[in-house]
């Protein structure tokens, strides 16, 4: 007898025969043998906390099954902030994801193996290896930092990119106020407890290793030589200009010899390895667990990026002696990221795309011995994607580690005091190495160039929490108080040199010019805190939580340093009530909560003016040195506030079979920190930071689970929907619009709106073209005023504000690029020694602005590019029925421009994950010596469902133009790494 899902023997199984009295329990090791009237009678199996299985013998001699666990989970313990649980305690929205699932994925990140699997959390992550998801929890609470904090074994900590799968034990989402205001000021973008795994009584040995391939299977359409130069030629021509020598077939320097597939020879499928081993093992007085990991991610793209190596060890053990317990985390990793670099404008990717055909892979006579075009020949203005992704190097080696020790007392029958202490220490190395090369055109680098960095993070944290649990008839009462001081500092060396005649040394000495530059800075920050919290329970029936928190930080001003969180909830378990009787509903519970949350993502020393010490001034031709105030800060500076509600409904039905949670939640977040504009006559540098903008979020989160057994098969159903809406109330001081890359964020709409103006067919006549520069005639004559280079085959834009001119006032929202909803649904099945499990994810109603096509489609009229095979079919006077407008250099009309040309649905769902198991016969896994052996095949990003023409409408890595603007440019396409198609094969064994 197994545990159906993990494949682990059961011992102290009843075993019984059907209707008799007959019966035994299996061992150790789950076996059993038993004497039974008929080969025709069915046995039962029953053990506490799984599923009561029948099973006909059928005339066999050897019978073995697997049991499913218990679908009640009432019982269930989850960690909370500073403490457990039970889940049908809980009076918070708080979510949680199933580990045993999350690994499943080849994904390396904890965020980005949550995609999907939470309503209210919604994560968007890049295809590139090495690159940290997006998470968001119940939508946008700030124009700074939005992500959402992380504890891992009771530690805050910023960075979980380095944590491994492998080790997590549990993961909960605590996403409304009356859950997470016990963590005050950094709780407002909700907070994800992760538990990684401890020791159990009994030696325990696991293996998890596999092995699998990595290929970007997404392909534009773009032209081949001969099209390309033909349509060079043809646009060219409309411009009145002639051809380019490297497309003109009567030039000595045209090129026919050269078809470059840019994304055949760039693009290549990525090894990826991962190998963990777990040991565990105690008894009743200390438990340990140690692992090891080891996870490999190469790229997808010829050259040296993007790839990603991590090597990690955990060591966890807990020691118990009489009334006083201890214990300890270690967890120490080395992480190894080469970042992709371009040096230009547009990704990788775009430049892909774009890279003509007549353009070689490699050309000796180049510096650095890749192919580049010429200003004279070929005019393009092409980068060799592949040449400066094998040329440049970026890596960045980053060593962690974490140690965590807790001491724990019962000082009384129910009160319990516990000490927390951790340390969290990062250094990480990385430079951007650029040696000399020549890749045509302005892509060219003469000397050499390094820039080097280090950096050092030290956190430190000491907490003193006093628990009081106790029961009194139908009364459970669980009271606690702390007090917690964090302290982090953040060192940063770094430094530029150049002049690099080789590329042996990568070092800022052998720079051969002697101008160097170098600097180093300290920052420090601490946070100081009380709590508290009570949680009631009545008679299973009536519960109720009140928590508060008082923080103080260093970030902000002594006006406004210190700030007080409070949230209260309650919940209501009708099903418990002695009136309710519906037969169908186990359990039914309401709850409602109420709170508020803080902020205070912003840089150290934000409200601290910055001096400029070397301000000398001439007196009577006397230079006297000086010093003088460069910013102007603001001193009332304070952190931004959420405040919260949600009224949640928890049921469980069917004889426990079908689990539902609805929630309806409303955010509102005031004193949002935005940079005023203020007169250069001032003298400050930079706009000051002033709290003045706020913001609301609100929608409705659904999930379901249906679980059940057919004879040998057990399987569970899973969904969950979210909706999210946002709405910037104010933005303060004038209410001065936000613009980002196509996009708009402005008072009475939603963070980045896409934005621009509207196209209105294409122009088929002069007599359609108003050219009167005052735009009186064309109001006359119901037109808009359009620019001299305007011809038939151009774009007619909508004149919105009707002047008769065509201007920056005519453009409007063009698209929401918050979905309608975001959703994930999964099927999970166990059918005797076979398992197999199917997760999708996805979501619906939001648009993207899909940058790479106007590359393809419209970018090529000013630099020469490669153009999308659907440029075939642009206007012509014999193709006046094409969509596409007229192609001419320069692009005079600004068909280019931001408008809803380029604006898509970016729905989507996506298969993200299937996975199908066998798990080796007992029998077999004797003679092998092992306790447990399973083999499975598994495959990520299998398909995706999309009316959407770019790479991929899973949008995180917004490309090199949009920078760190993703927040104001939410639905804008930059050309980010597209998610890869990963098919492994693993095996997971036990001793």
């Amino acid at each position: 007898v197994r545990d159906a899902q993990t494949g682990d023997p059961l011992p102290g199984v009843n075993v019984v025969v059907k209707g008799t009295t007959l019966g035994t329990a299996t061992d150790l090791e789950g076996r059993y043998s038993l004497t039974v009237p008929s080969l025709q009678d069915t046995l039962v199996f029953s053990f506490v906390g799984y599923e009561t299985h029948e099973e006909p013998i059928a005339g066999r001699s050897v019978v073995e099954v697997g049991l499913a666990p218990a679908v009640i989970r009432g019982e269930e313990v989850v960690v909370i902030g500073y403490g457990t649980q039970r889940r049908v305690d809980l009076t918070g929205a708080v979510a949680i994801a199933e580990p045993d699932e999350l690994k499943k994925l080849a994904t390396p990140t904890i965020e980005g193996a949550l995609q999907g699997q939470l309503a209210g959390v919604a994560v968007t992550s890049s295809g590139a290896p090495g690159e940290t998801p997006e998470v968001r929890i119940r939508g946008i609470t700030s124009f700074g930092n939005n992500d959402p904090l992380y504890i891992v074994d009771g530690v805050p900590v910023d960075r979980i990119i380095d944590l491994n799968v492998s080790d997590i034990e549990s993961i909960q989402v605590l996403k409304d106020a009356a859950a997470a205001a016990i963590y005050g000021t950094r709780a407002a973008n909700g907070v994800v407890i992760i538990t990684t795994r401890r020791g159990q009584r009994g030696l325990r040995v696991e293996y998890d290793g596999s092995v699998g391939v990595a290929n970007i299977y997404q392909r534009w359409d773009v032209m081949e030589r001969e099209e390309y130069q033909a349509l060079m030629n043809e646009m060219l021509a409309n411009a009145g200009q002639p051809p380019a020598p490297g497309n003109d077939p009567n030039s000595p320097f045209y090129i026919d010899d050269i078809d470059t597939d840019w994304q055949e020879e760039a693009l290549k499928p990525g090894l990826v390895t991962s190998h963990n081993l777990a040991i565990s093992g105690g008894n009743e007085v200390s438990t340990y667990s140690v692992s090891a990991g080891y996870l490999r991610q190469e790229p997808t793209m010829v050259g040296k990026a993007p790839s990603f190596e991590r090597l990690s060890v955990r060591v966890n053990s807990d020691h118990r002696r009489g009334r006083f317990s201890f214990g300890e985390s270690v967890y120490l990793v080395h992480a190894k990221t080469m970042r992709q670099e371009s040096r230009h404008e547009e990704s990788l990717f775009e430049n892909l795309i774009r890279a003509i055909p007549t353009m070689p892979v490699h050309d000796p006579n180049r510096k650095g011995g890749y192919g580049g075009t010429d200003a004279n020949i070929e005019r393009a203005i092409s980068l060799n994607v592949i040449g400066v992704n094998n040329l440049l190097e970026s890596p960045v080696d980053a060593y962690r580690g974490l140690l965590n020790l807790y001491g724990q007392l019962e000082l009384l029958t129910g009160l319990t005091y516990k000490v927390n202490a951790a340390v969290d220490v990062t250094e990480t190395e990385d430079y951007l190495f650029v040696p000399q090369y020549d890749l045509g055109f302005f892509f060219t680098e003469q000397n050499g160039t390094l820039d080097y960095f280090k950096r050092r993070w030290v956190y430190w944290l000491l907490e003193h929490t006093l628990t009081y649990d106790r029961t009194f008839g139908r009364h459970h009462l669980t009271l606690l108080a702390g007090a917690t001081w964090e302290k982090g500092n953040y060192e940063h060396t770094g430094g530029h040199a150049q002049g690099y005649p080789t590329t042996q040394f990568k070092t800022l000495e052998a720079g051969t010019d002697p101008n160097k530059t170098v600097f180093h800075w300290k920052s420090a920050n601490a946070l100081q805190s009380i709590l508290g919290r009570v949680n009631y329970n009545y008679a299973d029936r009536y519960l109720f939580s009140a928590t508060v928190r008082r923080d103080g930080s260093s970030r902000f001003g002594r006006n406004n340093r210190y700030g007080v969180f409070p949230s209260v909830s309650a919940g209501w378990r009708v099903s418990n009530e002695p009136f309710f009787n519906v037969s169908f509903v186990n359990d039914l519970k309401i709850r409602g909560s109420w709170g508020r949350l803080g902020n205070q993502n912003i840089d150290d020393y934000a409200t601290v003016a910055v001096v400029n010490t070397y301000a000398n001034y001439n007196f009577n031709d006397h230079l006297a040195p000086g010093a003088i105030q460069v910013t102007l800060v603001n001193p009332n500076l304070k952190w931004e506030t959420t405040t919260s509600w949600d009224v949640g409904v928890d049921a469980t039905l069917f004889d426990a079979h079908l689990q539902l949670t609805v929630d309806y939640y409303d955010k509102t977040t005031d004193g949002i920190l935005i940079r005023v504009p203020i007169p250069l006559s001032v003298g400050s540098t930079e706009n000051p930071l002033v709290n003045a903008a706020s913001l609301k979020n609100w929608g409705w989160e659904f999930s379901a689970t249906y679980r059940a057994q057919r004879g040998d098969l057990n399987y569970e159903v899973w969904g969950n929907l979210t909706t999210w809406n946002n709405k910037v109330l104010s933005l303060g001081y004038g209410g001065e619009p936000i613009y980002g890359a196509a996009s708009i964020t402005q008072e009475g709409g939603e963070v980045g709106a896409i934005y621009g103006w509207v196209t209105d067919g294409l122009f088929q006549s002069e007599d359609e073209i108003c050219r009167d520069a005052t735009g009186v005639t064309c109001r006359e004559q119901g037109l808009a005023y359009q620019t001299p280079g305007t011809a038939p085959g151009d774009i007619r834009f909508k004149d919105l504000n009707g002047d008769g001119l065509i201007t920056d006032d005519d453009r409007t929202v063009l698209g929401s690029a918050i979905p309608d909803f975001f959703y994930g649904l999964g099927v999970r099945m166990n059918y005797r020694r076979w398992d197999a499990s199917i997760f999708a994810q996805g979501s619906y109603g939001n648009k993207i602005f899909n940058h790479p096509r106007r590359i393809v489609e419209c970018g090529f009229q000013n630099d020469y590019g490669n153009a999308a095979e659907t440029v075939k079919d642009h206007w012509t006077p014999d193709n006046r029925d094409a969509k596409i407008p007229r192609v001419i250099y320069l692009d005079p009309n600004g068909n280019c421009r931001d408008s809803d040309r380029w604006v898509e649905d970016g729905s989507y769902l996506r298969l993200q994950n299937l996975t199908l198991g066998y798990t080796l016969p007992r029998r077999l896994a004797d003679r092998l010596g092992i306790t447990n052996l399973r083999l499975y095949v598994s495959v990520d990003n299998l398909f995706t469902i999309t009316g959407y023409s770019g790479w991929d409408p899973d949008l995180a890595d917004d490309g090199d133009e949009v920078e760190n603007d993703a927040l104001f440019s939410r639905g804008y396409d930059g050309g980010g790494w597209p998610h890869p198609r990963i098919v492994r094969a693993g095996v997971q064994l036990s001793f």
